[in-house]
């Protein structure tokens, strides 16, 4: 099956799954099924999800059990794979084939160097986020960004990856919550981004003008469809429901999955 047929087939199922029984609290999709304890573990969401607070959790868990880590966090100066300082101006410039390419490449590169390390490597955000905002602001649909991520999930395989998705089920609401409670600098940020993505659209498919934080949520709900999408189709992400905003709660999800990883594990070799 390709990757875009799992994709559908998944969005599908999961859709059934909703529908069906709902997504509450904050219930975690999937469970962990290898015995191998992941090398890699990210955290990834909706700004304002958790993912901070999330990845400093997961990485004194495994500090406190004697297990080896490193956490790369959004603003890390020697993250492996993002730079901004050096590849910034190239990245935004670049196609959406392009891009695909470059950023394939750094995740098989990290992948060959992560085998041989002794940690284990927390990242807050870097894949479904970052990829899914920098190609939908490229016009990429989000089939072909779901598709792409679950590439690079792929490539992760080697390090038995284990992605903690902290969803929020209502963007627009999340968005505007977290706008009051940042900072000047990440407003004004949201609203070039926001103005970026209103100027893409209008371009490329004449959408109806709005303002920047409204453009801002467009973009937002676009990234989530393709979240959506990559979520029903692979088997390491894992979905904890956080629409509610109940810490204790993730944190026990949190608790319990690295408790079922590792388990019997005091280090990685």
């Amino acid at each position: 099956m390709t990757f875009l047929s799992k994709i559908k087939y998944g969005l599908f199922v999961w859709g059934l799954i909703v529908m069906m029984f709902g997504v509450s609290g904050c219930g975690i999709r999937n469970t962990p099924s290898s015995v191998n304890p992941p090398k890699v573990i990210i955290l990834d969401g909706l700004p304002g999800g958790g993912k901070t607070t999330s990845s400093k959790f997961v990485r004194d868990f495994l500090g406190e059990r004697g297990i080896k880590n490193i956490l790369y966090g959004e603003d890390h100066g020697a993250h492996p794979i993002r730079d901004w300082e050096r590849d910034g101006g190239h990245i935004l410039s670049m196609t959406p084939s392009a891009y695909k390419a470059f950023f394939l490449k750094r995740w098989k590169d990290f992948v060959a160097q992560a085998q041989h390390q002794s940690k284990v490597m927390i990242f807050e955000s870097c894949l479904l986020q970052e990829h899914a905002l920098s190609l939908a602001l490229k016009g990429e649909p989000a089939e072909g960004i779901a598709a792409f991520i679950a590439e690079i999930v792929d490539i992760l395989s080697p390090l038995h990856p284990a992605i903690f998705y902290l969803n929020q089920d209502n963007v627009s609401k999340q968005i505007k919550a977290v706008y009051k409670t940042r900072d000047q600098k990440w407003r004004d940020k949201v609203l070039e981004t926001g103005e970026l993505y209103k100027r893409s659209r209008s371009v490329s498919f004449g959408a109806p003008s709005t303002n920047s934080l409204e453009s801002f949520i467009d973009l937002m709900e676009d990234a989530k469809r393709s979240h959506d999408l990559v979520m029903g189709a692979s088997e390491s992400i894992y979905m904890i429901d956080n629409t509610d905003r109940d810490w204790t709660h993730v944190e026990q999800a949190l608790q319990d999955l690295l408790g079922s990883f590792f388990a019997e594990e005091k280090s990685i070799r």
